[in-house]
C-alpha cells in the first residue's frame, strides 16, 4: 500500500513489493478477483484475455515477468499451447496452471506442457502468497 508524505511516495513496510505477474484468463470475474489479490500483494499484474495475447505480451517483454498464471481453457489459444510456446522462449519462467477441474490427466498434461504446477480454482490469496515467496519487484495493474 502506498501513501504520500510531503509529496514523497511511501510504501507500507507490511506489504513487500511483489514481482511482475502475467496472467492469462478469459473469465472477467477471475481477472478482477485474482488481479485484485495480486495488487493487494504489491504485484504488477498484466492480464491477457487468452493464451495468444499472453504469448505475445511475454514475447515482447520476456525479462519483465517473474511469474505467469495460466488458465487452461481459453479462446484463440489454450493454456497448454501457450505454456509450451512460452517455455521455448524462457525455460526458467515460473508458469502456474489455473483450472476449475481437479483432474489427474489434466495435471499430467500441464506438467508435460512446461507448467511448474497447478492451482485449482477458486484461487485463494494464500495460494498466490506461496507462489510469490522468493520473488520481489514493483507495483501496478493493467489489462491488455
Amino acid at each position: 500500500y502506498q501513501r504520500r508524505v510531503h509529496g514523497i511516495k511511501m510504501v507500507d513496510k507490511k506489504v513487500l513489493p511483489g514481482p511482475c505477474v502475467l496472467m492469462a484468463e478469459d473469465d472477467k470475474f477471475c481477472q478482477t478477483a485474482v488481479g485484485a489479490m495480486l495488487k493487494s500483494l504489491g504485484c504488477t499484474a498484466t492480464i491477457a484475455a487468452d493464451g495468444k495475447k499472453c504469448l505475445e505480451e511475454f514475447t515482447k517483454n520476456p525479462k519483465k515477468y517473474k511469474l505467469i498464471l495460466m488458465d487452461f481453457q481459453m479462446p484463440v489459444m489454450d493454456g497448454i499451447a501457450a505454456a509450451k510456446a512460452i517455455r521455448k522462449i524462457d525455460p526458467k519462467i515460473k508458469i502456474i496452471g489455473l483450472s476449475g477441474e481437479d483432474d489427474d490427466d489434466l495435471k499430467e498434461e500441464a506438467l508435460k506442457s512446461g507448467m511448474n504446477s497447478i492451482i485449482i480454482k477458486p484461487i485463494k490469496k494464500g495460494d498466490i502468497q506461496t507462489l510469490l515467496k522468493g520473488i520481489q519487484y514493483p507495483t501496478s495493474f493493467s489489462i491488455i
